[in-house]
């Protein structure tokens, strides 16, 4: 059975409050399928599968007001979707820009074609998947940072269950 979940803000019954202190409860699902990172402060929470994937944050602007390399997002709109790791990285190597934080990745992109950003900061995939399939948009051809992507699991997953989703 396949339930969509939101990403919140480390709310119950969100896929960030799954790393909350008491977050899975609320869930009806044995595991989380998505782009979540493996990070040390997550894995206090939930149990991560052996990763799946390597990817990182790249930045997507619009070619109508191309950004040219990192240093021009200086004082720039730059968006983030809330809890995530584009949001930690945002801060930690653009400080310099206004930081920009949305609940989700479609509100932040429409706000990008808007112009009401400069640019946004998003995990790798799809932020080349939206520059292929959106001509008006395109990537800055460098990652921000390397992340490893985990299957999410409860913290007290049968260990079965685990080695399953391992294999």
């Amino acid at each position: 059975k396949i339930v969509p979940l939101p990403w919140g803000d480390g709310d119950a019954g969100s896929v960030s409050g799954a790393w909350s202190p008491g977050g899975w409860p609320p869930f009806d699902v044995d595991l989380i399928l998505s782009g979540v990172t493996i990070t040390p402060e997550r894995a206090a929470y939930v149990t991560f599968s052996e990763p799946y994937f390597t990817s990182g944050q790249m930045v997507l602007f619009r070619k109508a007001a191309p950004i040219t390399d990192a240093a021009a997002l200086a004082g720039k709109k730059l968006g983030v979707q809330q809890a995530t790791t584009s949001e930690s990285v945002a801060r930690e190597r653009f400080g310099s820009s206004t930081i920009f934080i949305f609940a989700a990745v479609p509100e932040m992109l429409d706000a990008l074609r808007a112009g009401a950003l400069d640019a946004i900061l998003l995990d790798s995939p799809f932020a080349l998947t939206e520059a292929k399939e959106d001509a008006s948009l395109a990537v800055l051809e460098e990652l921000f940072s390397s992340e490893e992507f985990g299957v999410v699991l409860p913290k007290d997953v049968d260990p079965a269950l685990k080695a399953l989703v391992d294999e």
